[in-house]
């Protein structure tokens, strides 16, 4: 019987540690969850005065041309006046789907910035230039209304303009 009593006196008070330790657990992780809740509004509004550049999913980008950067000269890529050529829309913040001249094109800007085809038919006008390129990409520069993809060490850069989102 002492045994017992010892047993049920030792479940008992293991019980109720158990039982103070969930207690505080619950308490500490609800204040931790209120911190972070403030904290991200904090964030949020201070974000919230002009968050339209880096809100990037749902928006459309078409390609202007390549640009020299020491001139500043742009040449736009063949086929010119093509609505459904070089363009693409992000699903995400960092990936986006489009199309080439003939071709599927992917865009990735995290963790590299990296573009690319995902069929290769042969492309029209200045597509084969622009696959080129795409292969050589180093990195991007991006303000509300335009996304330039740099290569050829920084000398030139494909320059998108927003069309929609």
């Amino acid at each position: 019987m002492r045994v017992r009593a010892k047993r049920t006196v030792k479940h008992t008070v293991l019980a109720l540690c158990l039982g103070l330790l969930s207690v505080f657990a619950v308490v500490s992780c609800d204040k931790l969850q209120r911190l972070r809740l403030d904290e991200l509004v904090e964030v949020a509004e201070v974000l919230k005065e002009d968050s339209s550049w880096w809100c990037l999913r749902g928006t459309t980008w078409k390609l202007v041309g390549i640009v020299d950067v020491q001139t500043s000269d742009t040449t736009e890529l063949e086929p010119k006046n093509c609505d459904h050529c070089y363009w693409f829309e992000f699903y995400t913040d960092s990936t986006a789907r489009g199309r080439s001249a003939s071709n599927s094109l992917w865009v990735s800007l995290r963790p590299n910035v990296r573009m690319g085809l995902a069929t290769e038919v042969g492309e029209a006008g200045d597509g084969e230039l622009f696959h080129i390129i795409i292969r050589t990409i180093i990195t991007y520069g991006i303000s509300e209304n335009e996304l330039k993809f740099y290569y050829n060490d920084f000398k030139n850069y494909l320059l998108f303009k927003k069309i929609g989102g």
